[in-house]
């Protein structure tokens, strides 16, 4: 119409335009027309408008909105009298129009030609059949219903045959895809819909329950069949009618007549009622109505089964609902709903998350659920209630059908897509805008308009920003609701859900699909930072620090996945690489190659809109333009975009505005101002690009050429392009600030959960980069740690350090001093990791030179509790008893070697035997052939080892044998050593398994006689070999008699030649040859005839002259002697051997009758027994008896060594009364001279027990193999062994146990080995013991506590109540056992010593630790055994604090006082009710007994003053020190003691004060503290602060030497005074004092007695509180 128009109007055809609305409707219609016509070019990309000047001007009809049009109006209402338009311009315009009007008709003409085509179209002959089809199906349900009212008629005939409903619905789904429903008659549409209500109301009441049931195949009923069918036909139909109905409804262009609400709310309701009577219960059989009830009782944690109801019908019906929520997505989407039918739609899609096994309605209800999300905000947080309301329900295992696939390998459940799609969905950008900047031209603004404009945003950038701010709420309201119900009842459950979800978002981070992820993680975090730094629960706490560690992980990982790319070639120019790649794909010739593209033109800025770009391509071509998802990612990205975008302008704003309120030059100012505005003119450029990626019209266009040709990155680049985008924001800088809140927790956090907790989220962290442990910080952190006073603490950073060994092998020196610290730890748990931690090490690095010390430490924990023990035996079956293929020689040579050098650090180191206990633990069960057999392997190889070192120390002797004798003692004392340590690795096997070392034994026959024994080494290796000999030679089968008598005659020769080592081992291997061979006749007999001949000529000789002195060579002879006969008489029965020599009869008789006589004591008849067939045995005891009477310290020695292996083996001899007092008096001799006779003695009485226990074992052994009457006999035999034993240890128990209380730790181990095994055989009832065993607890040595405390606990389990009842008697002979053991006379006795744990801490002038986490309290271990039972502690502490009250029975010193009272501080109380109960008591002991004490110190000061009004003084104005002073009485001495006894009270008062500030109680809570209270409200547990260690300077000083002196003195009645008012006012404000002002007070009163600023002397300051 306008191009009609004559030219004389042209140069007025703008304002004709603007003044003519009519003809502006027409050109806006014809514009808007022409957009939506125009398409895009395959090669161009869809980017924001250019600001390049080489684009022609736009034409005069290309205008943009009407917001733009109005703003032209009002700037042309200014410009009315502008020139009139140049004739060239209207000309130009002329012939434009009327290029576009030809280019229209031919673009008709051309739709006109192929709408003719497509008649002959296989599409559109299908789309035309299916249009009549549906038609003739409408019109047959019409003909159906003819005759009757529709709208009325409630009769059963109107419902609609299923088969056409079926077929109408098919047709329906094809129509809608091809858009053609709108096409048909709106009447007809809404008739068909309102017979499809009458089916779907069918199966449904009128309140919209279902009145039909739903009957399963499985169903135990008698129903008919027919009546089963029609009930599912039924069903059917309803599920058919209403995808029917919803079909036509959510067609495209639908008229809004058709939206019916009483259907649509029909339709809901049936969908609710279907999937929670069919769907539900026919795929979860924990919501079938069988397991309902169960469901309340049963554990959430059993597998939910996966049993279907998998019958046509319900199958049908499963997929009929699933596309019914997909309908209701649909119209959710496209139409507005009224609120009750919205509402009843969100509940019934938040249902299916919480049953299993319905996949794809989750994912169809995930549409239903995010669309309703987005449109109504007024909905959202009711939406997420009722999700964290049901959180309990959702399924606790993941499996294909709740899952969603996120690549090959990662699946995230559908809970956390509806939560990450519902976040999502909330961004929107809004298209007004958007389409207004996406098509004009940025204007350039003046300064004075930008310096308007600065503070003020746009209000597109409010509502973008409004919007990405409401999904950062929503988000933190979910996460913040589901990590508060962290801490609920069921606090598992939602801990393990909490933890799934977590790791579902780490796996959908950096997926270009779902951005929200980063977000939400990074208000996550911020949540997690402020619940671990509040005062909230400790559990929540816990969870949050956990999963605070977990985030930092995976940043710390990602960093360093980052940081690696970064290093290689390739990665560094990967952004250019990804452009190219995009700007490859755009070309439309592709002449040039990937190599050939050039990407130095484009800017940073260019770059980015490249990548984001195509970015937006790759979701759109991977997920399609139709799916939901992708609208709400693109949103989001886009949302975050400009959201950063105008961050960055308002930031490049308020630097402006600061710049300009600084002093700066004018010229300046006015650079700063054009580099503003550049800025600005870049941002609304970004904005507009950013906003025209959301463009609906140009995501369709893109989309369609995606299609077309394929041209989208690939995944890797995709991933890492969002990795790339993200690199700047806040989330990816985090890593910093969240390990600042770790350490923070390992550090300074009091709470012994979340140190242990912050250590391991450390852990976490150095597994994703061992690197992290090489900063100052963690590194200090880790280090002050290993030392922590708690077990979990120690173990978990010991654990991190195995974990940063195990990735750094290097630097294991670096931290093996202190792995082998603790494995000596006093915490079971951490011993156990660092033995986990040693064995990793050896298993992945067998070569390293440390492997056999790392062995040697590990078998030295076999003795240790049982499960160390177990995983000690665990280690060493891998490692060594594991069978070798016999072709692997070297396999097994290498393994024997490093046994071998195993054995040689323990060799050492003294350790052998815990070696010998290892193999005896490994082999003790007879049916590990696997273990048999690899010893078997071992034993031979060792033997070949064995030789070659053998021959190897020979060459090396000849080699050097010329040379340096230096060097040749060092070479030949390594290859002694590896001998040495292979033989006692034999000797091992060879006490466990002898059998294994039988076809050996001839092998080791030579070493006898071919070792020198020069060396030590030499002599241990001979040691060695004997030994072995004496188990295998009586296992032989039959061995020659050249074998045996050889090896008699070597022993005999080292018998004579040889040291005690050497002859007591010759003498037992020589009785075990003889024993089971007998043959020949051992050359110890000779050797004992002559020895006894010599000793019994000595006798005689000292006998007939008193005056007679030994020489002194020959002492060292008669000591050797006297052993040997000892070992001999042992070992051998002379009288039963010598039975048939006559010579030796007769050289017996020719011994003086007279001595043998007096061996026996008369009237003795028990020990007479037997004596004449006795004669070699009794002449042996009278001449060893003689000697130990000895005026030689050393032959008396001798012959009580001699004495005890006699008496080992002729037991009665013990019950003898000369042995007796002998015995007796040397362990109560306390003489120095006779020390060493007192510890023979109690070696004598544990070789004794020792025989005694071997016997018995025998005897067991005996029994088990004898079935008849035999067995019955040895029985008794044993009783009657078993009762002898009992009877003479008893004799020596008392002196024995008073001998404990020695200075000497030699005396006290001695005592210790007799009193341990004398209890383990039950000789001896422990009762009267238990007092002298609890002062044995308290010994300085730990060997000596750890044993008596096993054996004080297996008292304790046997005899119940035994121990309390003798506890306090064994605190005062503790008390009396650290006076023995007190090496400075000078110190006082303290209950405190320094922990094992904490060797290196600082310690103060009296020895004791400054700190509480470095000391214990010495008695720490009975407590620790009495505080399980309730009754028993309360006892206990009652007990102990009783010995402070002035009625207590035991008058105890002052110094045992302090004794007592440091154990009463520093015990480790572990509940509330422990320290609480303490301070009770002290209350009320100090209460009456101080009242007591004060009564007593007025009745011995003098009469108080009369004032002038003839009435006493005021008792405050009296008790001040000056008039105190004053009425001192001539005699102190009473005074002073009941100021001794004062020193109770101040004690106690001392314990309640630091136990309130070790425990960090406050007065109030110590007054409400009722020892009558249940016995769960205060057995909460307690946390320890580190405070100052506990010292009562006061009472300290009074036991100071120099006090007593100055007693005497002005100044020492001066400080009496002084003592006495504090006393006073002590007592006066112990019931109103708080906890602050007592500490104050006693401060202040102890500095003015003692001149010292604080009484108990802190040096440490308290671990920081929050």
């Amino acid at each position: 119409m306008i191009g009609s128009t004559h030219s004389r109007f042209l140069p007025n055809i703008e304002v004709i335009i603007e003044k003519c609305p009519v003809i502006l409707a027409i050109t806006e219609e014809m514009h808007s027309r022409d957009s939506q016509e125009k398409e895009i070019p395959e090669s161009m990309d869809i980017e924001g408008p250019s600001t390049s000047t080489d684009e022609p001007e736009p034409k005069f009809f290309d205008r943009g909105s009407k917001k733009s049009r109005k703003r032209h109006r009002k700037d042309s209402d200014s410009e009315m009298n502008r020139p009139p338009t140049p004739t060239e311009v209207i000309q130009q315009r002329e012939v434009e129009w009327s290029e576009r009007q030809r280019q229209r008709q031919e673009k008709h003409r051309r739709r006109q030609t192929e709408s003719d085509a497509d008649y002959w179209n296989n599409d559109v002959l299908a789309e035309n059949e299916s249009i009549v089809k549906f038609g003739n199906l409408i019109d047959q349900i019409f003909e159906q219903v003819e005759d009757m009212d529709v709208l009325q008629s409630e009769e059963a005939g109107v419902l609609t045959d299923r088969v056409q409903l079926e077929e109408l619905r098919i047709e329906g789904q094809k129509l809608k895809a091809w858009r053609k429903l709108n096409k048909f008659n709106t009447d007809r549409l809404i008739k068909l819909l309102t017979l499809l209500e009458k089916s779907i109301s069918d199966v449904l009441s009128e309140d919209g329950s279902l009145i039909v049931s739903y009957i399963t195949n499985e169903a135990d009923d008698e129903s008919d069949e027919t009546y089963r069918e029609l009930i599912n036909e039924r069903l059917v139909r309803a599920a058919d009618a209403a995808c029917t109905a919803l079909t036509i409804m959510t067609a495209p262009r639908m008229p809004k007549q058709v939206l019916i609400e009483d259907t649509i709310e029909r339709a809901v309701q049936m969908c609710k009622q279907f999937l929670q009577h069919i769907v539900y219960p026919s795929s979860d059989v924990v919501c079938r109505t069988g397991s309902k009830a169960k469901r309340v009782s049963d554990d959430r944690v059993k597998k939910r089964k996966s049993a279907f109801d998998s019958s046509v019908t319900s199958q049908m019906i499963y997929t009929r609902m699933a596309e019914l929520i997909s309908c209701f997505s649909e119209l959710v989407r496209f139409q507005n709903l009224n609120e009750t039918v919205i509402i009843q739609l969100c509940t019934l899609a938040t249902g299916p998350f919480f049953v299993d096994n319905i996949g794809e309605i989750q994912m169809q209800s995930i549409k239903l659920i995010s669309t309703i999300f987005s449109r109504y905000a007024g909905m959202r947080k009711s939406i997420l209630q009722d999700l964290l309301n049901s959180l309990h329900r959702l399924p606790s295992m993941k499996n294909q059908k709740n899952c969603y696939r996120l690549s090959n390998a990662d699946t995230i459940h559908n809970f956390t897509v509806l939560i990450l799609q519902l976040v999502q969905s909330i961004v929107k950008v809004s298209h007004e805008f958007e389409f207004a900047l996406s098509r004009l031209p940025i204007k350039k603004r003046t300064s004075d308009e930008e310096n308007d404009e600065q503070n003020d945003i746009l209000p597109e950038d409010t509502a973008v920003i409004d919007s990405y701010e409401e999904a950062q709420k929503m988000a933190a309201f979910f996460l913040g609701g589901f990590l508060t119900k962290c801490t609920a009842k069921s606090e598992d459950d939602y801990r393990r859900l909490f933890e799934q979800f977590l790791r579902d978002l780490l796996a959908s981070l950096y997926r270009p699909e779902w951005p929200v992820a980063e977000m939400m993680l990074t208000i996550l975090g911020n949540l997690l930072v402020k619940y671990y730094r509040s005062k909230m629960e400790i559990s929540l706490r816990v969870a949050s620090l956990e999963y605070l560690g977990t985030i930092t992980a995976r940043l710390r990982k990602d960093k360093v996945s980052a940081m690696n790319d970064a290093n290689s070639t390739f990665e560094k120019t990967r952004l250019d690489l990804v452009v190219k790649g995009i700007l490859f794909d755009e070309q439309v010739d592709q002449t040039k190659t990937l190599d050939e593209i050039d990407t130095s033109n484009l800017s940073s800025s260019d770059k980015m809109r490249k990548i984001e770009q195509a970015l937006i391509d790759y979701i759109i071509g991977s997920r399609g333009d139709g799916d939901v998802s992708v609208e709400y990612a693109i949103m989001f990205y886009v949302g975050e975009w400009y959201k950063e975008t105008v961050e960055d302008m308002e930031m490049a704003k308020e630097r402006h505005r600061q710049f300009t309120q600084e002093d700066h030059p004018e010229k300046e100012v006015r650079k700063h101002e054009r580099k503003l505005q550049k800025l600005m003119e870049k941002g609304e450029n970004m904005k507009s690009f950013v906003l025209s990626l959301a463009d609906k019209k140009h995501l369709k266009k893109r989309h369609q050429y995606i299609m077309k040709t394929g041209n989208i990155m690939i995944d890797s680049d995709a991933l890492w392009a969002v990795k790339y985008l993200a690199s700047k924001r806040e989330f990816s800088q985090s890593f910093n600030n969240y390990l600042k809140m770790i350490l923070y927790g390992v550090q300074l956090e009091p709470a012994v959960q979340l140190r242990t907790k912050a250590m391991k989220c450390l852990t976490q962290i150095i597994e994703a980069d061992h690197e992290v442990l090489l900063m100052a910080d963690v590194h200090n952190a880790v280090q002050a740690r290993m030392t922590d006073t708690n077990v979990a603490v120690r173990e978990a950073t010991i654990e991190l350090i195995g974990k940063y060994l195990v990735s750094r092998p290097d630097l294991l020196n670096k931290y093996y001093t202190i792995l082998m610290e603790r494995i000596k730890d006093t915490g079971v748990a951490v011993r156990k990791r660092v033995i986990r931690i040693l064995r990793e090490i050896v298993e992945k690095q067998p070569d390293i030179d440390k492997v056999p010390e790392i062995l040697a430490r590990i078998i030295r924990r076999i003795t240790d509790e049982e499960g160390i023990k177990k995983l000690c035996i665990e280690t060493f079956q891998n490692i060594w008893f594991v069978p070798v293929n016999e072709r692997s020689s070297e396999l097994l040579l290498k393994k024997v070697t490093t046994m071998a050098d195993t054995i040689e650090v323990c060799v050492s180191e003294n350790m052998s035997e815990y070696f010998e206990t290892l193999v005896g633990a490994i082999l003790k069960n007879n049916s590990d052939k696997s273990a048999i057999h690899a010893c078997r392997q071992i034993v031979d190889c060792l033997i070949d080892n064995i030789l070659t070192l053998d021959s190897k120390v020979v060459d090396e002797g000849q080699k050097f044998e010329n040379a340096n004798s230096e060097t040749n003692s060092t070479v030949t004392r390594t290859s002694l050593g590896r001998l040495l340590a292979s033989l006692t690795t034999l000797s091992a096997f060879c006490k466990i398994r002898p059998e294994l070392m039988v076809k050996h034994a001839e092998v080791l026959l030579p070493y006898l006689s071919t070792i020198s024994s020069s060396s030590s080494s030499e002599l241990q290796v001979l040691n060695q070999v004997i030994n072995m000999l004496e188990r295998v030679v009586p296992l032989m089968d039959h061995p020659s008699d050249t074998f045996l008598s050889t090896l008699d005659e070597r022993l005999g020769l080292l018998i004579r030649d040889k040291g005690m080592v050497i002859i007591a081992s010759a003498v037992a291997c020589m009785s075990a040859s003889f024993k089971k061979w007998r043959k020949p006749k051992p050359a110890i007999c000779e050797i004992f005839l002559l020895y006894l001949k010599y000793l019994n000529n000595v006798r005689s000789k000292i006998e007939a002259m008193p005056t007679y002195k030994l020489p002194e060579a020959k002492k060292p002879t008669i000591m050797r002697f006297l052993y040997t006969l000892g070992l001999s008489i042992r070992h051998f029965n002379f009288d039963e051997i010598l039975v048939d020599d006559e010579e030796a009869k007769a050289s017996a008789k020719s011994l003086d009758s007279a001595a043998l006589k007096g061996s026996i004591p008369a009237g003795d008849d028990d020990s007479n027994n037997g004596s004449e067939n006795r004669i070699f045995c009794n002449l042996v005891y009278s001449i060893l008896l003689f000697n130990s009477r000895s005026s030689d310290s050393g032959i008396r020695l001798k012959a009580l060594t001699a004495l005890g292996n006699m008496t080992a083996e002729y037991t009665d001899f013990l019950t003898r009364q000369e042995i007796r007092n002998m015995y007796i008096f040397c362990l109560q001799a306390e003489e120095p001279s006779y020390l060493p006779n007192k510890i023979q003695v109690l070696k004598n009485l544990s070789m004794f027990l020792q025989s005694e226990e071997q016997k018995a074992i025998k005897t067991n052994e005996q029994m088990q193999q004898l079935k008849n009457k035999e067995a019955e006999d040895l029985k008794e035999m044993e009783l009657h062994t078993s009762g002898l034993s009992a009877a003479i240890i008893q004799i020596y128990w008392n002196p024995v146990m008073n001998c404990y209380f020695h200075p000497q730790e030699e005396v006290r181990t001695s005592v210790v080995q007799v009193v341990w095994q004398t209890l383990q055989q039950g000789l001896v009832t422990p009762g009267s013991s238990i007092p002298t065993l609890i002062s044995m607890s308290t010994d300085s040595l730990p060997n000596i506590r750890t044993k008596v405390e096993n054996l004080l606990k297996e008292i304790d389990t046997k005899y119940a109540g035994m121990v309390p009842s003798k506890a306090v008697i064994g605190v005062r002979m503790s008390f009396r056992l650290q006076k023995y053991i007190k090496r400075d006379s000078n110190k006082i006795i303290r209950g405190i010593r320094q922990c094992e744990h904490s060797a290196g801490a600082t310690l103060d002038q009296n020895g004791l630790p400054k700190s509480v986490n470095d000391g214990q309290a010495i008695l720490g271990g009975l407590y620790s055994m009495l505080r399980m039972n309730r009754q028993q502690r309360r006892s206990f502490l009652s007990a102990l604090l009783r010995l402070f009250s002035e009625n207590s029975t035991e008058k105890l010193g002052l110094e045992e006082w302090v004794f007592v009272a440091d154990n009463l501080a520093m015990f480790p109380y572990q509940v509330l009710d422990e320290p609480l109960y303490v301070i009770h008591q002290a209350e009320l002991i100090t209460s009456t007994t101080g009242q007591d004490i004060l009564s007593g110190l007025k009745q011995l000061l003098l009469p108080r003053r009369i004032s002038q009004t003839g009435q006493p003084e005021d008792d405050d104005e009296e008790f001040t020190s000056e008039i105190i002073y004053r009425r001192l009485p001539e005699d102190k001495s009473k005074i002073y003691e009941l100021m001794r006894k004062s020193h109770a009270c101040f004690l106690l008062l001392y314990i309640k004060t630091f136990l309130m500030k070790l425990y960090g109680f406050n007065e109030s809570k110590v007054q409400e503290y009722s020892p009558s209270e249940a016995a769960k409200v205060y057995e909460k547990p307690v946390t320890r602060k580190n405070v100052s260690v506990f010292n009562p300077e006061m009472t300290l000083q009074e036991l100071l030497p120099g006090v007593i002196a100055t007693r005497d003195t002005i100044e020492g009645h001066i400080n009496l005074s002084q003592q006495i008012v504090y006393f006073r006012n002590m007592l006066l404000s112990l019931d109103k004092m708080d906890y602050d002002e007592d500490e104050e007070e006693m401060d202040q009163e102890s500095s003015t007695l003692l001149e010292k600023t604080d009484v108990n002397n802190e040096t440490a300051e308290p671990i920081e509180e929050e």
